[in-house]
């Protein structure tokens, strides 16, 4: 303003004061208006430090055992998206577990020694638990991919699903502070938990023919008497009793406890005490053991592709060579393969080439 005041002559004083305080002031605004507006700042997160989160917080949300739903005849229209997706280091992680079971598991020279101790150097008996209880935060997706390999040892799959489901129904049933007390001993790999939910008599469960039921003494503690279709009854059982006649109640069963008795594929419980798992509701205890319904499809497809390639191994080479098969006679395998033996033979007699014959 001093250097237009000096070249240029303005006659006129008072228009001269009003052009400088009108500049002025609006200098003094587009100042003042970029030191009031907010300064937004982008927060930084340093996440190595927050090892403390699960897995499964950062994962979408589960989508329940679509066995169970197949089961039953309930169409499910979430089973259209691929259910849980595994990062780069969990991806990473599955592989080298599952490398490390196919090395054992697949070794017909090893023994069911060596197998029980790859599943405990991998951690397959603490899979299902939270990282903060030194599990895997094991998913669906890890676990059907574990158990195609655990699957040719058909027994130890057998018990390591019922583990898996006993394990997410006892974290859910106990309090934290006897949740605390059990788990290391579930998680050794010496005791394993076993599902006791089937009757001796396979009918429906309301029916007058579910004879296991579970009453509370005077003490608090609560008895168990009726029998179950268990294989094993060595480690901590998982009991489906019946209480007052109309609702279900699951129970702890544990190692050594009195009045369990083992007679083939039948465990008796004569006044049996046990501990309630008061803290599952029913909608919970139903889903979870709806799980054990996905392990089981998953162990019987891996068996039955099994004895099919079996068959196919066999069948295979006489089957183009022209020679004629005998049952009873030239096929030595084992009693499990028969079953697959017709269907294979029917499959590649529906499905053979037109130019061998």
């Amino acid at each position: 303003m001093n250097v237009a005041r000096k070249i240029f002559n303005i006659p006129y004083q008072n228009i001269r004061n009003n052009v400088y305080r009108n500049f002025k002031i609006t200098a003094s605004n587009c100042n003042s208006s970029t030191t009031t507006e907010p300064q937004v700042q982008e927060e930084k997160f340093d996440f190595e430090d927050l090892k403390v989160l699960e897995r499964v917080e950062r994962r979408k949300a589960k989508i329940p055992p679509f066995m169970k739903d197949v089961f039953v005849s309930i169409y499910n229209r979430d089973l259209l998206a691929y259910p849980e997706v595994l990062n780069k280091e969990e991806s990473a992680a599955l592989e080298a577990r599952v490398a490390a079971l196919e090395k054992v598991f697949l070794d017909p020279k090893k023994s069911a020694d060596d197998r029980k101790n790859a599943l405990l150097r991998t951690g397959m008996y603490s899979a299902p638990l939270n990282l903060t209880d030194n599990g895997l935060a094991m998913n669906y997706t890890e676990s059907l991919r574990y158990l195609d390999v655990i699957a040719t040892d058909l027994k130890l799959g057998q018990t390591i699903s019922d583990h898996w489901v006993g394990l997410n129904v006892i974290k859910q049933g106990l309090s934290s502070d006897d949740y605390r007390k059990l788990i290391g001993d579930m998680t050794s790999g010496d005791l394993t938990i076993n599902l006791c939910i089937r009757e001796k008599i396979a009918e429906r469960l309301l029916q007058a023919d579910f004879s296991t039921s579970a009453t509370m003494d005077s003490r608090g503690i609560w008895h168990i008497t009726g029998e179950k279709i268990c294989h094993d009854s060595s480690g901590f059982l998982l009991v489906l009793c019946l209480v007052d006649g109309n609702r279900f109640k699951t129970l702890l069963v544990h190692p050594n406890a009195q009045g369990v008795s083992q007679s083939g594929p039948f465990v008796t419980f004569h006044q049996t005490p046990a501990t309630p798992l008061d803290e599952i509701t029913e909608v919970a205890l139903s889903q979870a053991f709806g799980t054990s319904r996905l392990y089981t499809a998953t162990l019987a497809r891996s068996r039955l592709l099994g004895s099919l390639n079996a068959c196919m191994d066999y069948l295979r080479p006489r089957f183009f060579s022209g020679e004629s098969v005998h049952v009873n006679r030239d096929i030595d395998l084992n009693k499990e393969l028969a079953s697959g033996l017709v269907i294979t033979w029917d499959y590649l007699l529906r499905n053979r080439r037109p130019k061998l014959w």
